[in-house]
């Protein structure tokens, strides 16, 4: 037979692990914001949380419903969150990238409802998106993530001050990593942009005769897509770059 006092420790030693995997899923890019059904995430999260019992040392020694058990989970979904954050952050990297190249084409009202979160996102910041997701696939970004997750349970306990070793700070100034990297994509076609509106400038004080806005358009986009086109060898290597640095951001989380 076993006691109430067991059954309760294996209880707590299932939940709270699954409050921190369950929180970092939900914000992580492949799992969560829709792109899952809710009862596979389930799953994953509670087939996660039981591998990381056999890494969980100890457990808090309080009832997982009661009060005190509330706030343990409180700790571990926010702890849960940043880690998923990180990567929301690195998706939003090419958001940012697209939103600023289609304002320069002359495509910011070119956009498309994002089904997985509702939002309208423009069309090469979907674009970009779709290609990162796909470099980050083939280089096991998500495997990787998912082990750093896994083996934050080492570094940052379940009991005591978890929340003081997380560096929240540090990852909330990284915002500006967000505008610097996506400035950095879009910068050939801001500057390829800036000589053709500059040509178009002199152009029209040359021969005021000609319909600027009617020859603009076209030839600002269909140069926009050649500065694309022309810059698209270069694109791995910086998401990769990107990729990496959002990995080392959350395995610098996970150290504290």
């Amino acid at each position: 037979m076993f006691t109430s006092a067991e059954i309760t420790a294996w209880v707590g030693q299932l939940i709270w692990p699954a409050c921190r995997i369950g929180a970092a899923l939900w914000l992580m890019p492949l799992f969560g914001n829709g792109s899952l059904p809710r009862h596979i995430r389930l799953v994953l999260t509670v087939s996660l949380a039981w591998l990381a019992t056999d890494i969980v040392d100890t457990s808090p020694a309080v009832e997982p419903f009661s009060a005190a058990g509330l706030l343990v989970c409180f700790n571990q979904a926010l702890i849960g969150l940043a880690f998923g954050f990180i990567l929301q952050l690195w998706l939003a990297v090419f958001a940012f990238a697209g939103q600023f190249m289609s304002m320069q084409m002359g495509l910011a009202m070119a956009v498309m409802n994002d089904p997985s979160s509702g939002a309208s996102t423009p069309i090469l910041g979907k674009w970009l998106q779709t290609f990162a997701i796909l470099i980050f696939l083939s280089l096991n970004g998500h495997l990787i993530a998912v082990d750093i997750l896994l083996e934050s349970f080492r570094t940052i306990p379940l009991q005591g001050g978890a929340l003081i070793n997380v560096q929240l700070k540090d990852m909330a100034m990284q915002g500006a990593w967000l505008f610097s990297a996506g400035l950095i994509m879009a910068l050939p076609v801001v500057i390829s942009m800036l000589l053709v509106n500059l040509a178009f400038g002199v152009m029209n004080r040359a021969s005021p005769q000609f319909n600027i806005i009617a020859l603009g358009f076209p030839m600002t986009l269909m140069f926009g897509m050649i500065t694309l086109l022309l810059t698209f060898s270069s694109l791995p290597d910086l998401i990769i770059n990107f990729t990496d640095h959002a990995l080392l951001m959350m395995q610098d989380l996970s150290y504290g």
